[in-house]
């Protein structure tokens, strides 16, 4: 069974999985992860589990990695614009 983690997007009020990809995030974690739209800030709001396969429903994109403080900096100025 793969394991995955919920993120919460700024942009997307759902919950939505993505493969932790070597990273060991916890719950409240900022992130960087991959989406359709580039790369994108989220937050940790489900800690890994393991999940059945057919309850995934498609293939997860990664999280690249654990939000550094330059990636909270350019958060914090992109919300304030």
């Amino acid at each position: 069974m793969p394991t995955v983690v919920g993120v919460r997007l700024r942009y997307a009020g759902k919950v939505l999985y993505f493969d932790p990809a070597g990273t060991e995030p916890v719950e409240g974690d900022e992130v960087i992860v991959t989406t359709e739209r580039g790369q994108e800030y989220g937050e940790i709001v489900l800690a890994p589990r393991e999940v059945a396969e057919e309850d995934i429903p498609s293939a997860l994109k990664p999280v690249v990695r654990i939000a550094t403080p330059e990636d909270k900096a350019r958060s914090a100025a992109q919300r304030e614009r």
